[in-house]
């Protein structure tokens, strides 16, 4: 009987010597596991953190700027208005009139206007003025509204902060507002990043 059982006996002791081999070695990746873990959080941190904002300059503005920091760019400008919220600056330059709204917090809407007669606005996401609607609509997707107006359409993207003033099928006006970062935000630019 102790010839017939050894076989058996032996087949345990190698099958729990093999488990807990199994389980060591597993024990000793943990490490590893625990690095490559981090490294992904760090790494996902870090792409929230570049493209949890929408944009953040538009026409040679940063989002943020003060009046001084406009004017020093920029020089003085054309044309001025104040309002309730702070004040709108106007320069003109390369055939268009680049529109900065400036309020407590710095510059929060810089606006290209003119496009469709003198210039090209300046792109953003790829797309500038004189850029097809059918351009627009492959690039950034279903925008959040459409409005219509006075014989233009506008396609607002309230999660990135652009909007698109559209006349014969083509970019003629570009609006950015500057948009508080949160995760619709950056799931949307980082699909506009990473898909073509």
């Amino acid at each position: 009987m102790t010839d017939a059982a050894s076989p058996t006996l032996s087949r345990r002791r190698r099958s729990r010597r093999s488990a807990r081999t199994l389980w060591q070695r597993f024990y000793d990746g943990m490490p590893m596991v625990a690095f490559m873990g981090a490294v992904s959080l760090v790494l996902a941190a870090g792409s929230l953190f570049l493209f949890s904002g929408a944009v953040a300059e538009y026409a040679g503005i940063v989002m943020g700027w003060s009046r001084p920091d406009v004017e020093y760019g920029f020089g003085a400008p054309q044309a001025q208005q104040r309002t309730a919220e702070g004040e709108i600056l106007t320069h003109r330059r390369g055939g268009v009139a680049i529109i900065t709204a400036i309020g407590p917090q710095g510059a929060h809407l810089v606006r290209c206007e003119g496009a469709e007669t003198q210039g090209t606005c300046p792109s953003v996401f790829g797309i500038g003025g004189g850029t097809s609607e059918a351009d627009v609509w492959r690039r950034m997707g279903h925008p959040s509204r459409i409005l219509y107006t006075n014989g233009r359409k506008t396609l607002v993207y309230d999660a990135v902060g652009v909007s698109f003033a559209l006349s014969r099928f083509a970019v003629v006006n570009i609006e950015v507002k500057r948009v508080d970062p949160g995760i619709g935000a950056f799931l949307a630019r980082w699909f506009r990043v990473t898909l073509p």
